[in-house]
């Protein structure tokens, strides 16, 4: 059996062994990362720290959990706060919540092309045809290399309406030709008044 003097040693050099590990490990993160291990005073952390707490304030926490918000976006929707004669300042819904706080405002270029709708419910009439048709494509063989199925009916449909009826504080989605997840500034293709 083991004496109590060779338990002590043995706890002693392995605690010794384990601390020596845990400092080697912690300087090559730092090395190869370069992001700071010192949790007193880490910019990464008080980064992360301000962005939770912003998700938080939005009702988003569960967008971390799903690793939702990261992506490329041409559309984003928002409350108009502004509209002028060419120009709309939008406060939106963050694509990416840890994104930049600056970006929780989106100036909205309108242009020549740019084009307005409103979202109309659909005749009951008119839906029960579109489905009948999406049953029809469903019971068809699909062509050969068709990767996706066909698109569910929509109980809404796009009615183009006049500028005007854009009013400070409505919510507007808006689309853009290119991605707009970090951008500030960009020229709207449509907006639909909701």
């Amino acid at each position: 059996m083991y004496s109590l003097k060779q338990i002590i040693i043995s706890i002693l050099i392995a605690a010794v062994v384990f601390t020596a590990v845990g400092f080697l490990g912690a300087g090559m993160m730092k090395r190869v990362s370069g992001v700071s291990v010192d949790k007193t005073n880490s910019n990464l952390r008080i980064g992360l720290e301000l962005a939770y707490d912003r998700l938080i304030r939005r009702g988003h926490a569960a967008i971390v959990a799903r690793g939702f918000g990261f992506r490329e976006s041409n559309t984003i929707g928002g409350e108009v706060r502004e509209i002028s004669e060419n120009k709309i300042i939008l406060v939106v819904n963050p694509i990416n919540p840890l994104a930049d706080p600056i970006l929780d405002t989106r100036s909205v270029k309108i242009t020549s092309s740019t084009k307005f709708y409103q979202m109309v419910e659909k005749s009951e009439e008119q839906l029960n045809q579109e489905i009948e048709e999406y049953g029809k494509l469903l019971e068809q063989e699909p062509a050969e290399g068709a990767t996706r199925s066909p698109e569910l009916p929509d109980f809404f449909a796009k009615q183009e309406i006049d500028r005007s009826e854009m009013e400070i504080g409505k919510t507007i989605e808006v689309t853009a030709k290119d991605n707009i997840h970090n951008v500030k500034n960009f020229d709207a293709l449509e907006i639909i008044v909701r």
